[in-house]
């Protein structure tokens, strides 16, 4: 008997949980928000939202692809409760930048005022792991959530020169740097904020800012300088180091991804 009604307060209790927090659906009786063990993936919107709201402009309307991933990022989120989750996300940054300079053409018999082309090449990228926990708060399609993240980051910076005049036509002694490198690491711990709403059951639209301490270790600039040897009569290639590392600490906010980042829950 006690085992029965010991089952039947259960049941009611359960039953009346259940009534003052119901699971958010839409009118198909699909649940909108996410639920404990559920998974998400996570990419910048930018690309769609630039795409779609072309639509209502005169711009050209190119669709996202492949490059879309410079400068945004990719996460994912475990949920082991309904408003707690793990969260992981990578962040991608690359730039590249040409640059063109016309100087005299040194090469003899060359037309007076001839000109020919110096090449610069400057490729930056950036790589950025983020682990950490979030908390969210709400019980209508839109959420705020906050949490903490550590975070580490890697750096690099290669500069390469192509020269329009033969390095032999200048004189004994010169030497010129065709190549520079240089590269970093970042660890760090940031605090977020930020809120997403659910325009469909496990879609949503969100957005994060940050706040934290971070470390920065930045290596020698490695350089590769070209001499002309003309007795051999053949170009040498010199690898050096300036000698000059630095190490700093800041305190810096950030918006974590693109604008606006697209979510799908599953």
């Amino acid at each position: 008997m006690k085992k029965i009604l010991l089952t039947t307060l259960i049941l009611i209790s359960y039953s009346a949980y259940s009534q003052l927090n119901p699971v958010l659906k839409n009118k198909r009786g699909l649940a909108i928000l996410p639920e404990k063990g559920d998974y998400s993936i996570g990419i910048g919107a930018d690309p769609f939202l630039r795409y779609m709201g072309s639509f209502f402009s005169n711009s050209s309307n190119v669709s996202p692809n492949a490059n879309f991933i410079n400068n945004y990022s990719f996460s994912g989120k475990y949920f082991i409760k309904e408003n707690q989750a793990y969260r992981l996300s990578f962040l991608i940054n690359t730039n590249s930048r040409i640059t063109e300079i016309s100087v005299l053409d040194m090469t003899p018999g060359a037309t007076q005022f001839a000109q020919v082309l110096n090449k610069g090449k400057l490729k930056t990228n950036q790589f950025q792991l983020n682990f950490g926990k979030e908390f969210r708060k709400g019980k209508t399609r839109l959420q705020g959530f906050a949490g903490v993240d550590g975070f580490i980051r890697y750096n690099n910076t290669s500069e390469k020169t192509t020269f329009g005049n033969k390095l032999e036509l200048y004189d004994t002694g010169y030497t010129r740097v065709i190549d520079r490198k240089n590269s970093g690491f970042t660890f760090g711990i940031r605090g977020f904020v930020g809120a997403e709403y659910f325009f469909a059951p496990k879609m949503s639209l969100g957005f994060e800012i940050g706040f934290g301490p971070s470390y920065t270790i930045s290596r020698d600039n490695t350089y590769t300088a070209e001499s002309y040897d003309f007795s051999s009569n053949e170009v040498k290639n010199t690898e050096y180091k300036d000698g000059i590392s630095t190490k700093s600490f800041a305190i810096n906010r950030d918006i974590f991804n693109s604008t606006l980042n697209l979510n799908l829950f599953f």
